[in-house]
């Protein structure tokens, strides 16, 4: 962003410190009303466009408010770390869970398969197979 169609309001320096196929966010050193400010800014890119143009997401901190920001960057990163943490833990632990149920199910076929062999199953399938057949036969008493 350049400068604005206001006078009292111009853009000094901008800073990218992200982008991507889709977005850029950029720190703008900037005055209004000849008092400083940095704007935290994000921008996007139209399909088949070569230049990012700006969105209405943004914020404007005075200098002021941007120092203390600067005295909490580092409480605030070491949350993220924690957080980070937590949620590689809650991964592992649903991965361990969905292990679990995959080790049950298999143990589950196995046990099945020792309770019978697999020629005692068809032999009982075939049994099962041939009492409904002569139970649907409403005649198979009379043959």
């Amino acid at each position: 962003m350049a400068t604005s169609g206001k006078s009292d309001f111009k853009v000094l320096n901008t800073i990218e410190f992200y982008r991507n196929d889709f977005i850029s966010i950029r720190a703008e050193l900037c005055t209004i009303a000849g008092k400083p400010y940095v704007g935290i800014a994000r921008f996007w890119k139209p399909d088949g466009k070569e230049n990012y143009v700006p969105t209405k997401k943004s914020i404007f901190l005075s200098a002021e408010q941007w120092r203390l920001l600067g005295t909490v960057s580092g409480q605030v990163g070491r949350s993220l770390t924690s957080i980070s943490i937590i949620i590689l833990i809650q991964i592992s632990n649903f991965k361990m869970f969905l292990k679990n149920i995959q080790c049950t199910n298999l143990e589950l076929q196995l046990f099945l398969k020792s309770m019978i062999s697999s020629e005692e199953a068809d032999a009982q399938l075939e049994a099962a197979l041939q009492e409904l057949m002569r139970s649907e036969d409403p005649f198979h008493d009379l043959v």
